[in-house]
């Protein structure tokens, strides 16, 4: 007979091997189960730039062993850093029981777009641009173009977000 003891987790798994009826065949044989690699594994994640909120942005993670999917917190934890902020975020995924590694993805938080209400010009070249306020912002930077494939270049950075509008020479 053959049986089978501890083979589906991590560790060690052990085999015995006995003798029926006239044998006395007594075997006993270790073995190990190593722990699977991350790297090995679909991971499911919306990496595309996400708006900013004022608050933790975390995209949903799904791992898939073939067709098996994983269980955050049990077979591997996730870590968000950076990721409140305009600027890189990042997706630390460690794996646990029976999982071993770490895969690193990022994501981009970008500004909100602000709504513009009007752009106006006046016979003194001057253009008025007003906007809508948001008060989940810190400030605005105003960029314009000469042309309309033309390169941008800022106009104004306004460290506030009380303001509306500026007023600039159209050039």
């Amino acid at each position: 007979t053959v049986s089978y003891h501890n083979n589906i987790d991590v560790g060690t798994g052990t085999i015995i091997v006995s003798g029926k009826n006239n044998y006395s065949v007594y075997e006993v044989i270790n073995f190990k189960i190593l722990p699977k690699n991350m790297d090995n594994l679909n991971v499911i994640v919306d990496l595309s730039n996400k708006q900013y909120t004022g608050g933790d942005i975390k995209p949903s993670v799904k791992l898939m062993d073939g067709d098996k999917v994983l269980r955050e917190n049990f077979d591997y934890l996730i870590q968000y850093s950076n990721n409140y902020r305009i600027g890189k975020a990042t997706i630390k995924i460690t794996g646990k029981n029976g999982y071993v590694g770490t895969i690193i993805k990022t994501f981009n938080i970008v500004p909100n777009t602000v709504k513009i209400k009007s752009i106006k010009t006046s016979i003194f070249r001057t253009v008025k641009l007003t906007w809508q306020k948001d008060s989940s912002i810190d400030g605005y930077e105003i960029y314009r173009s000469t042309s309309e494939d033309g390169t941008y270049s800022l106009v104004k950075t306004i460290n506030r977000n009380n303001k509306d509008n500026y007023t600039f020479l159209a050039h």
